[in-house]
């Protein structure tokens, strides 16, 4: 294993495209050295290209770096840490893989650690980030936290995916009306505008919660657990295996496209047009932040089919134009 490692170290020579390992720690000729599984010495192997490395060589707040960990690609289980660069399209660019028998907070210090390192070694600059996208897990948070501390302000976002799964798990057993209430507070914090919006959101979400006893539990699990970190924000990035442009512009999503379309031909999508004299129209002031070609519209609830095969209902739509109940809400 460590010659096989040594031998695709990185030199200046290589190619743009040809991969090469890289670890935290050089011996005295210059090539990566790994430890032997213990937490003191831990095991922690990246493979990357000059290519890869390079994406992350932009304006910092054009990106989120995120931060996962997959068990599918090799037959042992062991972990690969993916990282990549999220665009404004929310477009999947891969970085760099990393090898790691274990996923603790020493193996997440050492793969930002080494990841710092080799792009200061290949591109002469510091690696700057100012978001980094992750799960809920307490050692990743803590790991690449006191790697990227050095970054001013650098924002940890909780993937919304672990997020919704943490709290599914936490709401199955309650009755229906209250883990609506609760999926619709989540929902309502995801699709903020703003910072500003979120903040506002959250606190009003968290009242409604403090308003009904039986969600007590739930909601200091939530704030321990989801929102403790002043830098937590909730987000999301949605994954492409085909390679794309990185994108610094918002693109709308083809998902949305599809949708739009859908309800269009169903009559349920129409311009928001309040009509003279009703209270819409009188309290309706123009918003400056809409721009001059954009038009507000409104999308009528979509007929829902029961579907015997899962036991639950879904939209009237094509498959590819279906969302569910929370997220058509927005």
């Amino acid at each position: 294993m460590r010659k096989l490692v040594q031998d695709a170290a990185f030199n200046s020579q290589m190619d743009e495209l040809e991969s090469f390992t890289f670890t935290q720690d050089k011996d005295a000729g210059g090539l990566p050295v790994f430890g032997n599984r213990s937490n003191q010495n831990p095991f922690v192997v990246g493979v990357i290209t000059k290519r890869l490395l390079m994406q992350a060589s932009r304006d910092a707040r054009s990106f989120i770096l995120p931060v996962d960990a997959t068990f599918k690609l090799n037959q042992l289980g062991i972990p690969v840490i993916v990282v990549g660069l999220s665009d404004c399209a929310r477009a999947f660019h891969l970085v760099a893989l990393f090898v790691s028998l274990q996923r603790k907070e020493v193996h997440y210090i050492e793969m930002s650690t080494a990841l710092h390192r080799i792009y200061r070694r290949v591109t002469g600059n510091e690696m700057i980030v100012d978001k980094v996208l992750g799960d809920a897990d307490d050692a990743q948070f803590n790991g690449i936290r006191q790697v990227f501390r050095g970054n001013a302000e650098v924002k940890y976002l909780m993937c919304f995916y672990h997020v919704i799964a943490k709290v599914f798990e936490k709401t199955r057993a309650m009755q229906d009306p209250l883990a609506q209430v609760v999926m619709s507070g989540v929902y309502d914090m995801h699709f903020a505008l703003s910072a500003e919006e979120f903040i506002l959101t959250k606190a009003r979400v968290i009242a409604q919660w403090a308003e009904n006893p039986e969600l007590a539990t739930f909601s200091r699990y939530f704030q321990a657990h989801i929102t403790k970190r002043s830098s937590v924000s909730i987000r999301c990035t949605a994954e492409s295996l085909s390679g794309k442009t990185f994108t610094s512009q918002p693109v709308i999503p083809a998902s949305t496209l599809r949708r739009s379309k859908q309800l269009a031909a169903a009559n349920l999508l129409h311009e928001y047009m309040p009509t003279r004299g009703s209270i819409e129209f009188l309290l309706d002031d123009d918003d400056l932040t809409i721009p001059p070609e954009s038009m507000r519209v409104i999308s009528k609830p979509c007929p829902r089919v029961f579907d015997p095969d899962v036991g639950r209902t879904h939209e009237a739509l094509m498959v590819t134009a279906q969302q569910g109940v929370h997220l058509s809400r927005m």
